[in-house]
């Protein structure tokens, strides 16, 4: 019974191997509406939305915290040398 359906969706989802097949409009819009491609674009958007917000804002957040320019610089330093270590210990594992 699965192998059926997991046979049907592979012959469904397999790219054009005939050159004399043409490629269609449907093929890109079933590739924009797949629910893999939106999960992925949804965590990307996400993911930079946090970074660069809090790249770009936390300065200015300490700073209103009514530290010095030095004491600002100094504690928003902390949570990014903790992200580049992490990115580094993980990239080399």
């Amino acid at each position: 019974m699965f192998n059926s359906i997991i046979e049907r969706r592979l012959e469904q989802d397999r790219p054009t191997i005939n050159p004399a097949d043409k490629f269609t409009l449907q093929e890109i819009s079933r590739s924009i509406t797949s629910p893999h491609l939106i999960l992925v674009f949804i965590i990307h958007f996400m993911k930079g939305t946090t970074l660069y917000g809090f790249a770009l804002f936390l300065h200015s957040i300490v700073n209103q915290l009514e530290f010095t320019a030095t004491t600002a610089q100094l504690l928003s330093a902390g949570p990014f040398v903790t992200g580049f270590s992490v990115c580094v210990s993980i990239k080399s594992s």
